[in-house]
């Protein structure tokens, strides 16, 4: 039930955010490392989740949410298509929409 709830309000509070140009049509490479700063119990990446292609970025808000929530946070990353990888509106972010 609890994990229902929770993909009931992650698909609420991301259903406005509007993706850009897919990385596809700038890069040349298929497949790009991307990386999230998320809540140590989360292991996988959620559609239209800012996501980074730095791995130093993400760590750095790792270190500010688990100060900031007061519970620790990790860094996830997995390969995927830069078909799935869109602009953000925020500088060295990205958002993730594809397969979870």
């Amino acid at each position: 039930m609890k994990k229902f709830i929770k993909k009931l309000l992650r698909e609420n509070l991301f259903e406005d955010r509007e993706l850009g140009k897919p990385l596809s049509s700038t890069l040349t490479t298929p497949y790009i490392t991307i990386y999230r700063a998320a809540p140590i119990t989360a292991n996988e990446f959620y559609d239209k989740d800012y996501v980074t292609l730095s791995k130093k970025f993400a760590i750095e808000h790792a270190e500010n949410n688990h100060v900031y929530h007061e519970e620790p946070f990790h860094v996830i990353q997995a390969l995927v298509s830069t078909t799935n990888v869109f602009d953000a509106s925020n500088p060295s972010e990205y958002f993730y929409s594809g397969p979870i």
